[in-house]
């Protein structure tokens, strides 16, 4: 089994594959997802300083990696990315839910999914993505829903062992006193 490297995948989905009658005569993977268009034309910044990822870009790269055009015909490649088939993605991505920066719609099929192993990601897109001040709730949610409850969590057992400790104490000292009066 023949391994493409990333580039020349990418260099194969935006070059032209000819037609065929199923999907529409697609002439490249970026002519059926636009999406895909200009992918490294406008990539994000390549530094590896904190703060500097975005996953969307690497969504876009493992699902331009994840697809040929053969003949018109959009397939799949060999380890492909993208979980379910290649007509459910195209018929997903025509309903607005191309799976990188889709949000939910009200539909529960939702968008496709876009799975990556841990390696490839470290290796193709290392690094953080900066949650923006514009995000608010973004960076929020975390903070409302895990921390602030486990504050008050901690508190509580805390409150807890104080009351179990001053009823140690007041025993102890009731204990005393009474050995004393006999």
């Amino acid at each position: 089994m023949a391994v493409l490297s990333l580039p020349s995948l990418l260099l194969a989905s935006l070059a032209g594959c000819g037609f065929a009658s199923r999907q529409g005569n697609y002439s490249s993977v970026a002519n059926a997802f636009p999406q895909l268009n200009n992918l490294y034309l406008y990539p994000p910044s390549n530094s590896r300083e904190r703060g500097h990822q975005n996953f969307t870009h690497c969504c876009l790269l493992a699902v331009n990696a994840s697809l040929i055009c053969n003949n018109g015909v959009i397939e799949k490649t060999p380890g492909s990315f993208i979980q379910g088939g290649v007509d459910e993605f195209i018929d997903a991505s025509e309903r607005g839910q191309f799976p990188c920066g889709a949000t939910f719609d009200g539909n529960a099929s939702g968008a496709p999914v876009v799975e990556v192993p841990y390696k490839w990601l470290v290796k193709m897109c290392p690094g953080w993505e900066l949650v923006q001040p514009s995000e608010f709730a973004r960076w929020t949610q975390p903070l409302a829903g895990f921390v602030l409850p486990a504050i008050v969590f901690c508190k509580r057992v805390l409150d807890a062992l104080a009351i179990c400790l001053n009823t140690a104490n007041s025993l102890r000292r009731l204990n005393h006193t009474t050995k004393e009066k006999t």
